[in-house]
């Protein structure tokens, strides 16, 4: 008899006996109906002197892509494959954070004053924003003010202030910053009790999130300005770099895992599925260093993330938040960033493609590079001791998926013969293999990897009570839509 096991969500939090998804799903997107692969990165050497620790990415008038970033001691900016960077910063720990004001881009960290483009689309230098606001680890926009938050601020002294937000001259962030009614620039201090404030997010109203705590932020017009009512106390943001907002929904990291939030209601969008794999994997040390970014072709977030003992972005957790599944990646790279696909032209292919029209195959039509003015996701990755911008859209990683464990007949020891790898490849180097054991928490053997024989199936020997199916998916293969396994076996006894 045949039996079908679908690569269903992964879900490594649920047991492995009778799990309903998969136990791995290794650099692999989420899609529908299963899986696609997971691309390697392309350096297009674009090199930046230091590591970058933050960037986004802007439009210009003509819709062109312009990526500012940041690394310990400088700013730059990637515009048409130039970069252009300006140095002479205090070194700083936490990275860069940075927001759109019309024709401003305003740069923050909490040791340096505010930084600023004046123009997206000619200025290349950047310089300090005039106005004398305060120096801020977190940045955004909430109306028609500029808001910053985790200050070092500009009253007498120069406190630290952790918890207080200070926000703009209404509709004029290089106005002075100084406490006036008229300008309506002011500030709040939020209870210290709930922590830093950690992240800012803007758009009708704000969304202020602290480390244990979320509020709204809401115009309410002068003399008070604005309004902070609670969203949610005792939960919070622990990543400023994970906060990720997609139209009026907010995704971010908490204590107790991955969230979503509208503003109003919290929906725990990793709970029973992966958020004890996460806490397990996560450096505790450097778990505030998580970020995230939005590949939109594959309705992705990919957050990066230190694993436990390590010293780098060596992990990437993906959520398809149209389909509301996760996966996993292993990849190193320094920070994730959105980009915008440029359109290929008869000129540029001897240069994509030096091997000539016949190295492209239907995989490859199919990518994001042909849809012209496409966003896409990238990445600045290790080069010497700075870092390279680089596409994600090389060849796929090794791919890997293993079923949850099952008892193929209830209450039957079952022989299996083959498994035939559900996936859309000519490759025949696609393997499986067959984990089993004898009962709940007895100890499981794995048999030798191997490919499909000329029926389909990958040929096995294993007599056992449960069984679970590794399928595995070399590195470069060209593969698409990695949906089933299918298990051939045969009842060989009974309990």
């Amino acid at each position: 008899m045949n039996f079908e096991l679908p690569l269903g969500d992964w879900t490594p939090d649920a047991p492995a006996f009778k799990n309903p998804g998969l136990v791995d799903a290794l650099n692999v997107y989420p899609s529908a109906g299963g899986y696609s692969p997971f691309p390697s990165p392309v350096a297009q050497s674009d090199t930046t002197t230091e590591v970058v620790t933050g960037a986004d990415m802007f439009f210009d008038v003509n819709s062109n892509a312009v990526i500012c970033g940041g690394s310990s001691t400088r700013l730059f900016t990637l515009r048409s494959s130039t970069v252009t960077e300006t140095t002479g910063y205090s070194a700083t720990a936490s990275g860069w954070k940075f927001e759109r004001f019309k024709d401003l881009i305003i740069a923050a960290s909490i040791e340096n004053d505010l930084q600023y483009l004046t123009d997206i689309d000619t200025d290349d230098t950047w310089s300090v924003l005039t106005g004398t606001p305060p120096k801020a680890a977190q940045i955004g926009r909430v109306d028609d003010f500029i808001v910053v938050g985790d200050l070092v601020d500009i009253e007498a002294g120069n406190p630290t202030v952790h918890h207080r937000i200070r926000w703009s001259a209404k509709n004029n962030p290089a106005a002075s910053w100084a406490t006036d009614r008229g300008t309506m620039c002011g500030y709040q201090d939020l209870d210290p009790a709930d922590g830093k404030i950690t992240a800012i997010v803007g758009g009708r109203f704000g969304l202020v999130f602290q480390e244990r705590a979320i509020r709204r932020m809401v115009f309410v017009g002068a003399p008070q300005v604005f309004d902070f009512p609670y969203v949610a106390v005792g939960q919070g943001a622990v990543a400023p770099g994970s906060v990720v907002t997609i139209g009026a929904d907010t995704f971010f990291l908490s204590q107790d895992g991955f969230h979503r939030t509208n503003g109003s209601d919290i929906q725990n969008i990793g709970y029973g599925r992966i958020n004890e794999w996460f806490s397990a994997e996560v450096s505790d040390v450097n778990i505030s260093k998580t970020h995230g970014a939005i590949n939109w072709p594959q309705k992705c977030i990919v957050w990066a993330f230190y694993p436990s003992g390590g010293s780098t972005f060596a992990k990437l957790l993906i959520y398809n938040f149209a389909l509301d599944r996760w996966s996993y990646s292993d990849q190193n790279l320094h920070y994730l960033v959105q980009t915008r696909v440029n359109s290929e032209t008869l000129a540029s292919l001897a240069s994509t493609f030096p091997g000539g029209i016949g190295t492209m195959s239907a995989y490859t039509l199919g990518t994001s590079e042909w849809r012209a003015k496409d966003l896409g996701f990238a990445a600045y990755v290790t080069s010497g001791a700075g870092s390279d911008f680089a596409t994600m859209d090389g060849a796929a990683l090794a791919a890997s998926f293993l079923t949850g464990e099952a008892m193929l007949e209830p209450g039957y020891r079952t022989k299996v013969g083959g498994v035939w790898p559900g996936v859309e490849t000519m490759a025949a180097t696609v393997t499986t293999s067959v984990r089993s054991r004898t009962q709940q928490g007895g100890d499981v053997s794995t048999t030798t990897p191997t490919v499909k024989a000329a029926d389909g199936f990958c040929p096995h020997n294993v007599d056992n009570w449960l069984h679970a199916i590794r399928m595995s998916i070399p590195a470069a293969t060209v593969w698409d839509n990695a949906t089933n396994v299918l298990v051939r076996a045969k009842r060989s006894g009974r309990r």
